[in-house]
């Protein structure tokens, strides 16, 4: 979806003063603007289950015999959520239903950092002091401040300030004045974030005492501008279409391809013959080139010092073992080096820094005690290790308690267990959850537009298929009403989406159950979206052609408007057997 698409959905359910409020979040990443239970200064009140609401205090993990509560994780998701919002919201997209699990987890897995790097700060006597909490808010305010108004150039700055407060109150403002408004922000961000802006200044004070700064000489800074092309052989824990190796035998038969490399076997043709890597078969297992300043620690350290020609020996990753020919090295020094040096010393040492701490992250996750309670955060994490049956048994027991889930959690346990019930071809059961689900993303309209597409396609794919069901069965009526219900829900979730894909997808669905008429809109929204797309592309070369002549010279190549791609999906959760 563009940007301007985004700003129209935007505009016409929030009113103007949110797309203002979209540079306020992305600048100073106010997770509580766009939280998923609410709270926040846009939102109201917490519900039930998230936040302080019901079973706030239920233990959802225990940490090194320390317990994490509902209430601890759900702000940890609804911080989780809100900054991920942000960006979606920056590049025009929308989170949908089936992306909750993931940011769900991962607020899980922030929590427990959270709890880890708590209990590392106190035995090394590390505090955080209120003035220090006082100088970051003061910091964030100023810049959110100064963003405001380079993004509303040409505008009132009094009036925007006075849109985003009376977004939060719901009281009527023409103007407010800048310093008024420093003032909001600074009480808005004591009153709702000073928790997580506590824990930032915690996780650098504890990061700086494990993990200090290296000194980084110019040596080092130019022997970073070296990259590397290699060659790989990759012996895989989990090779497509092979039988599964332990850690053991994939060491062995690494070492077993190391030693015919080293008898002058042509390593191109190896890669090709027996790398795990499908990409091997057509490449010899030439990968792209990189810079040693971007390499993974563990590949840095066994290949960096490799001469042209030279091959590594068997590299461990968490999935497989490499073996690593450096086919071409060479230095890149930027034009404006010395220039730039002191920043990209400064760049070098924090990048370094930032390995050797999520190294200590690992290294102290490793060693911890962890254990998940809650259902629904066990569910996601088992069937996440493939173990199918499993995973489903504990949400199925985690949707017993919706309220303790709140509308978020709800959703999601429901919508991971329809679309399951609809992959065993089970309608009936798979259409209750998918209703259940859907129920409570409507109670997150506000907070997650456009999460529900993925229920409403599933509602009406699961009518669909007992619309065939009750003909094969010769019950015309049943048969007729599944189908009503069917396109019912197909014409709610074209209702709710902006995205061009999904109504082509519901144009062929209509076309296979001869629906002409419901063919005919769809066609008509994907010429008006074209015809919209072409005009915004037109108007943008217009605009680009008017730069130049009052410039007196070329800004940018004429072409179509860059449209931002949206966020990466995350990686689906495995398929039932």
């Amino acid at each position: 979806m563009s940007i301007q698409a985004m700003k129209k959905r935007f505009v016409g359910r929030f009113g103007k003063w949110i797309l203002y409020g979209l540079a306020f979040i992305f600048l100073v990443t106010l997770p509580f603007m766009f939280s998923g239970s609410g709270g926040g200064p846009l939102v109201g009140g917490n519900q039930p289950g998230e936040g302080e609401g019901r079973g706030a205090s239920d233990p959802v993990a225990k940490i090194n015999g320390q317990t994490l509560t509902r209430a601890q994780f759900d702000r940890s998701y609804q911080q989780n959520l809100g900054q991920v919002q942000a960006i979606y919201a920056q590049v025009g997209g929308a989170i949908g239903v089936e992306r909750l699990w993931t940011f769900r987890l991962e607020a899980m897995d922030q929590a427990i950092n959270d709890a880890l790097i708590r209990a590392e700060a106190k035995a090394k006597g590390v505090r955080v002091e209120k003035r220090e909490i006082g100088k970051k808010i003061e910091d964030n305010v100023k810049q959110t401040v100064e963003m405001l108004k380079l993004q509303s150039k040409g505008q009132d700055p009094e009036r925007i300030y006075a849109q985003i407060v009376s977004g939060k109150d719901g009281v009527r403002r023409e103007k407010m004045s800048e310093r008024k408004f420093r003032r909001w922000v600074n009480d808005v961000l004591w009153a709702e974030d000073r928790g997580r802006l506590e824990m930032e200044i915690l996780t650098e004070k504890v990061k700086a005492a494990v993990a200090p700064q290296p000194p980084i000489s110019e040596q080092e800074l130019l022997a970073s501008y070296e990259s590397i092309t290699p060659r790989e052989i990759l012996i895989s824990l989990h090779p497509r279409g092979k039988p599964e190796r332990s850690e053991e035998q994939a060491r062995e038969r690494a070492e077993e391809l190391l030693a015919k490399v080293r008898g002058g076997a042509d390593f191109a043709a190896l890669a090709r013959q027996e790398s795990d890597d499908e990409d091997a078969k057509m490449t010899g297992g030439v990968r792209d080139s990189m810079m040693v300043r971007n390499m993974d620690p563990e590949w840095t350290k066994a290949v960096a010092p490799l001469k042209v020609g030279e091959v590594s020996q068997p590299i461990k990753t968490p999935y497989a073992y490499l073996i690593v020919k450096v086919e071409k090295r060479e230095r890149q020094v930027p034009p404006d080096f010395e220039k730039n040096k002191p920043d990209e010393l400064r760049s070098l040492a924090s990048q370094r820094q930032n390995r050797v701490w999520e190294q200590y992250m690992k290294d102290l996750r490793a060693r911890a005690k962890i254990e998940i309670l809650d259902p629904e955060m066990k569910g996601y994490a088992t069937l996440r290790e493939g173990k199918v049956e499993e995973g489903l048994a504990l949400l199925k027991q985690a949707v017993e308690n919706p309220e303790k889930l709140g509308p978020a959690g709800a959703a999601s346990a429901n919508f991971q267990l329809a679309t399951y019930l609809a992959s065993r071809n089970q309608w009936q059961e798979a259409v209750e959850a998918y209703t259940a689900a859907d129920d409570y993303l409507q109670r997150q309209s506000a907070v997650l537009p456009g999460a529900r597409v993925q229920t409403l396609m599933g509602m009406g794919r699961s009518y669909e298929n007992l619309n065939r069901i009750y003909k094969e069965q010769g019950k015309a009526k049943e048969a007729q009403t599944a189908l009503e219900e069917s396109l019912s829900w197909y014409q709610v979730a074209s209702e709710q989406t902006n995205i061009p894909s999904y109504h082509e997808q519901l144009q062929a669905i209509y076309r296979g159950l001869g629906q002409t008429e419901l063919v005919k809109q769809e066609q008509q929204w994907l010429d008006d979206y074209r015809k919209a797309e072409a005009e915004k592309a037109k108007a943008y070369e217009e605009q680009q052609r008017m730069m130049e002549k009052e410039a007196g010279r070329s800004q940018r190549p004429i072409g179509p408007a860059p449209t931002p791609a949206p966020p990466p999906s995350p990686a689906p959760l495995p398929s039932p057997p």
